[in-house]
């Protein structure tokens, strides 16, 4: 990483400059400095493009995989996912008319999911509870849960939530193949007393 400027410097040079009191050592001095700050401000605007472009491809990576898990197919191996993929480009490309069906089938779901969370904020909706008897040992649990829009009890020791009718099957085949219940119509207003070992995956 480049050195600090000297800006207290670069400011008596410039100064001098504003003067006519600038000699030639000092004019090379001053062209120095001003080309290493013009450099320091280029490196602070690319870090900050590739902040905003990992947090993008991280947002990216998160909306596809909470689809694969929607869809059910987040238990199969990498490999197939990858393969599943390739073949269904390879599909839609000989064939355009698939993507209309799949836009049929997955706007669907996908717009059942938003007028569930519409509902459950005004108290109606499907109401999931989810426990697990330990901490899982992926982070891709939690993160899952909250895409579906499930919060954490505070008071218990179980995610809740409203979500959409077409997502209860995948959540519940979900949370079981990660060692987890579930129960639809789930209810605040009976908590449950969590162990410690719940209380530390709240998330």
């Amino acid at each position: 990483m480049s050195e600090p400027i000297d800006l207290k410097r670069l400011e008596e040079l410039k100064f001098l400059k504003r003067a006519g009191g600038l000699g030639a050592p000092e004019k090379l001095e001053l062209q120095e400095l001003q080309l290493r700050q013009r450099e320091l401000r280029l490196a602070k605007q690319r870090q900050s493009l590739n902040a905003a472009k990992r947090k993008a491809d991280n947002a990216l990576k998160f909306r596809i995989g909470g689809h694969a898990v929607r869809a059910g197919i987040h238990t199969w191996d990498d490999a197939q996912i990858l393969g599943m993929m390739i073949r269904c480009k390879e599909m839609a490309d000989n064939d355009p008319k698939l993507l209309s069906d799949w836009q049929t089938v997955g706007g669907k779901l996908i717009n059942d999911g938003r007028e569930t969370r519409e509902r459950g904020a005004q108290g109606s909706g499907v109401e999931i509870l989810v426990r697990f008897p330990a901490k899982p040992n992926d982070d891709r649990v939690m993160k899952a849960l909250r895409g579906y829009g499930l919060r954490w009890d505070a008071h218990g020791t179980s995610w809740m939530g409203s979500v959409a009718p077409s997502d209860v099957a995948a959540i519940e085949r979900f949370v079981a193949d990660h060692g987890g219940t579930t129960e639809a119509g789930g209810r605040r207003s009976n908590p449950l007393v969590g162990s410690e070992t719940q209380q530390e995956f709240r998330g």
